[in-house]
């Protein structure tokens, strides 16, 4: 029988920082002793090595929150991601013509993240903000994604996920889900109407990097003031858009001597869990 390997110290440290997430934003010393499967001084040790560099902060009733240096870093995340430093200025010119909610959302490892968020009307209520997870299988911002997966992963998804995709009306089937897909690639956009949020229409094309889509920028507005005749036109709009980033993305990944650097930092992984 294959002996199990034990974790090392530093995947121990990682994991603390791991069990934070949307819904739990502190932990307590008893919590990891007891989830984690380590000894009190243990906990206490990697507890302290990461107060120290300032990953984890003591709260006033005595749980453990979040630190200082995770805001550093999202600080330095701004300022040095190619894709944001190319993205977001586009996001807030397009801002100045169109009345909504734009995103710039990207893969992460299961899961879909809001990057950046251009707010024009304050009317539109998303449930999308910065760092915030969203599913995979909802909303036109996911689902543009999605449908560039490669084939074998959307067949993975409709194995496991069946009846969230069946739910969804995504498909019942592989044959269903994959013509679904299909179909929002061959329109090269997709569209949701209150999937997420009611009273809200978003709309989401991808940034393509080798037929993989690495971010999606999307548009959220009022279904009252959405108006479908428009839809092509934006659609084009953003397209451009995105080719512009993609473009982007590729000389800067050339002028740095790495054109592999963009992509594999934005890897999708190969074995996909939903939540």
């Amino acid at each position: 029988m294959k002996k199990e390997r034990k974790a090392s110290s530093h995947e121990k440290v990682l994991g603390i920082l791991s069990m934070f997430s949307e819904s739990r934003h502190s932990v307590t010393v008893d919590e990891l002793i007891k989830e984690m499967n380590l000894s009190k001084a243990s906990v206490y040790r990697y507890v302290k090595s990461l107060i120290d560099g300032g990953y984890v902060a003591n709260a006033v009733d005595g749980s453990i929150i979040l630190g200082p240096r995770i805001i550093e870093l999202d600080r330095l995340i701004r300022k040095s991601d190619p894709l944001l430093k190319l993205a977001v200025p586009k996001l807030r010119a397009l801002g100045q013509t169109t009345k909504g909610v734009l995103l710039l959302c990207g893969l992460r490892g299961d899961q879909v993240i809001c990057l950046h968020e251009e707010r024009t009307d304050d009317r539109v209520v998303t449930s999308y903000e910065r760092g915030r997870p969203m599913p995979l299988l909802r909303g036109a911002t996911s689902k543009v994604i999605l449908a560039y997966l490669p084939p074998y992963q959307q067949r993975s998804l409709m194995l496991n996920y069946g009846a969230q995709i069946a739910e969804v009306g995504l498909g019942t089937n592989w044959r269903e889900f994959r013509d679904n897909l299909r179909a929002i690639r061959s329109a090269g956009y997709a569209i949701g109407r209150g999937e997420l949020d009611k009273g809200v229409v978003g709309f989401a094309v991808p940034v393509l990097l080798n037929e993989i889509a690495v971010a999606s920028i999307s548009v959220v507005q009022l279904r009252s003031e959405f108006k479908d005749e428009k839809l092509e036109a934006d659609v084009r709009e953003l397209n451009d858009i995105a080719q512009l980033i993609a473009r982007g993305l590729v000389s800067a990944s050339t002028k740095s001597g790495d054109a592999a650097t963009i992509g594999s930092a934005r890897r999708i992984s190969s074995t996909l869990q939903l939540t």
